[in-house]
């Protein structure tokens, strides 16, 4: 079970860095062609409507996302760092509107550079804490691999050792 574990985690890490990206081009794609700006306009419209349980609802979804996307932190920072760029991708991609105030226009732009540098920060980050934590853990398998062998040593006799006891015990 636990080599099942270990090959999954391995083609999840394969195939993860090379899906972030079409994740990414795929949530732009949404953004901008099926008009999902006016599906968030009319989620707002409806808690405005509705008033406070639809509000509370989708705050306490809210805090759970963040809670998650913590989680994601916290556990995966290189995935949350590729996240972190798609998303200021976005931002700058939003920003570059023609249709939108110039004054709004260049501070999404600004922000979104400056999420795609936490971003970028972020995955390097994750890749060197997994670089060590990989470099950490095959240091503590060579060592306990040498501990086990010289166990083993300690236990089994040297097979010269064999050889002459059992000549010394011919008569």
């Amino acid at each position: 079970m636990k080599r099942v574990w270990i090959v999954a985690k391995a083609v999840w890490g394969l195939v993860s860095v090379p899906l972030l990206p079409i994740l990414g081009a795929l949530l732009l794609y949404i953004w901008q062609v099926n008009n999902f700006r006016v599906w968030v306009a009319s989620l707002l419209a409806l808690i405005g409507k509705e008033g406070a349980p639809m509000r509370y609802g989708v705050f306490a979804f809210l805090i759970l996302f963040c809670v998650l996307i913590y989680g994601l932190r916290s556990n995966q920072r290189h995935m949350y760092g590729l996240f972190e760029t798609g998303f200021g991708l976005a931002c700058i991609w939003e920003g570059l509107d023609p249709t939108r105030d110039p004054k709004t226009a260049g501070a999404v732009v600004i922000a979104g550079i400056y999420v795609v540098m936490r971003g970028i920060d972020n995955t390097r980050k994750g890749w060197d804490e997994q670089r060590e934590f990989r470099a950490e853990r095959d240091k503590r398998r060579a060592e306990l691999a040498a501990k086990r062998a010289e166990e083993q040593s300690a236990v089994l006799p040297a097979p010269e050792n064999v050889a002459q006891s059992r000549s010394s015990d011919q008569p």
